[in-house]
């Protein structure tokens, strides 16, 4: 009989998977090339989520923008349910955040839109004046550049 009680008490407690801890995407210091800009989170989970019961909420700490000595006192916490079909966006280098542990399986796709700001005022502007470009690499704006002068021939022998 004391078996059978261990069993329904296993069969009682949810057991948590997965969690991500406390963390920025993208730090001030970071000094590589392409740097996260914006983080992105689309939700992909079946409708009827309860943060509650399934756990894997979203938990950010937004600091106010000016900082000073009790910015940490002011930082407001915001907890966001994955609910499928939710896109959550934040600043990779403003936001900390965290997942809390899940319940049960958790869906979505995320990613970032990166920058090389920073990058180029580092070393020197990088020929664009220091201006923000667009996520695309340098290799990949000469192929495309390259493929349209092709085409752009093309049209002109009437191909």
């Amino acid at each position: 009989s004391n078996n059978n009680n261990n069993n329904n008490n296993r069969a009682n407690k949810k057991e948590k998977k997965g969690f991500y801890g406390r963390h920025f995407d993208r730090t001030r210091d970071d000094t590589t090339t392409c740097q996260r800009k914006i983080s992105l989170l689309l939700y992909l989970n079946e409708d009827g989520w309860d943060g509650e019961r399934d756990g894997g909420v979203l938990r950010a700490y937004i600091r106010p923008k000016k900082r000073d000595a009790n910015s940490n006192a002011n930082i407001c916490v915001e907890d966001v349910v994955p609910e499928g079909g939710k896109l959550v966006l934040f600043d990779s280098s403003l936001v900390e955040h965290e997942v809390l542990p899940t319940c049960k399986e958790r869906w979505a796709v995320v990613g970032w839109f990166l920058s090389e700001e920073g990058a180029a005022r580092k070393r020197g502007g990088g020929g664009d004046g220091g201006k923000k470009r667009s996520h695309q690499s340098a290799g990949e704006e000469q192929n495309l550049n390259s493929s349209m002068k092709k085409k752009k021939k093309r049209r002109r022998r009437g191909r």
